[in-house]
């Protein structure tokens, strides 16, 4: 089994989150990725990854704030990414999102050409 390269990481503040999720809207995320070990050889960024983040069925609106998120559902979607650094030896990557946010992890589906 072959272990997956990592391209980069990045954060993002969620807690605007919140006031949008009174409002029935989500937040259009853009996150510079920073590159790896690997790949800070390569370059100084590792791509950019574009994505909604929206808060969803929180039980009473009225009693979040912008420190607990633990009342509701984060959803992260639209997925899509520009420039990703290849770290790749042949061919072209597979790449997917992995997120990490209060102690879940979740992964997208990896993308294949």
């Amino acid at each position: 089994m072959t272990r997956d390269k990592l391209i980069g990481s990045a954060e993002f503040d969620p807690s605007p989150l919140v006031n949008l999720f009174r409002e029935g809207k989500c937040m259009e995320v853009e996150l510079e990725l920073i590159p790896s070990k690997a790949g800070k050889k390569k370059s100084k960024v590792a791509g950019r990854v574009f994505c909604q983040a929206r808060l969803e069925r929180a039980e009473r609106p009225q009693d979040l704030d912008e420190n607990d998120f633990r009342k509701g559902i984060l959803n992260i979607g639209a997925l899509r990414a520009r420039d990703l650094l290849n770290l790749e030896l042949s061919g072209k990557q597979d790449p997917y999102v992995k997120v990490i946010f209060g102690g879940e992890t979740m992964r997208s589906q990896t993308l294949d050409d």
